[in-house]
């Protein structure tokens, strides 16, 4: 149940004025299928400006479910009148072959940053994300005697 963060890093994402401004997202693995759906992949999003999480299932990690997953993003931000300006991610070749490149760039019209190969601290914004999230449920399913940690 520990919650024990890596060393402090002195770089940061760039500070952002308002929501869209810039999101960091990634792709989670679970590691075993979803009871319901069978997805075994997640979609996860976070707004730097706002900290709200937008997550997805998707049954792989192909550009083709991402592309989807992002125009349903998107039409939600565009319900709650927010304008995704800039996205920042890793190096996954789905994230940056050239289907990704190719909608972010010309449907989304979203400026698109990397993280430099095998750095996975850069996108360490949305990595603090997954650890969160998979720690709150790890103690939720504890509380509930679902698990024993």
């Amino acid at each position: 149940m520990s919650t024990a963060d890596k060393v402090h890093s002195a770089d940061h994402a760039p500070k952002v004025d308002g929501p869209g401004d810039l999101v960091s997202w990634d792709v989670f693995s679970l590691g075993v299928k979803h009871v319901h759906g069978g997805q075994i992949k997640v979609l996860g999003i976070h707004d730097n400006f706002s900290g709200f999480n937008w997550v997805r299932l998707l049954r792989s990690e192909t550009a083709d479910e991402l592309i989807i997953a992002w125009r349903e993003f998107l039409n939600f931000a565009k319900v709650h009148k927010v304008t995704v300006r800039r996205s920042h991610t890793d190096n996954a070749k789905p994230h940056i072959g050239d289907k990704m490149t190719a909608f972010m760039r010309d449907e989304a019209k979203i400026h698109m940053t990397t993280i430099v190969p095998n750095e996975p601290r850069q996108n360490s914004v949305m990595e603090r994300q997954w650890r969160s999230m998979a720690s709150d449920a790890r103690k939720s399913m504890h509380h509930l005697s679902l698990i024993h940690i």
